[in-house]
């Protein structure tokens, strides 16, 4: 498991990317909407 920040239009989110199998590939995580 992996975590990122992510920001977007100044938001900034926390992710957990899962590593899967041989390949490394990121599920895509959709974060809540600001409010």
């Amino acid at each position: 498991m992996r975590t990122f920040n992510i920001t977007v239009n100044g938001q900034t989110y926390v992710v957990d990317v899962e590593e899967v199998g041989g390949v490394q590939t990121a599920a895509p995580v959709r974060a809540a909407a600001p409010v």
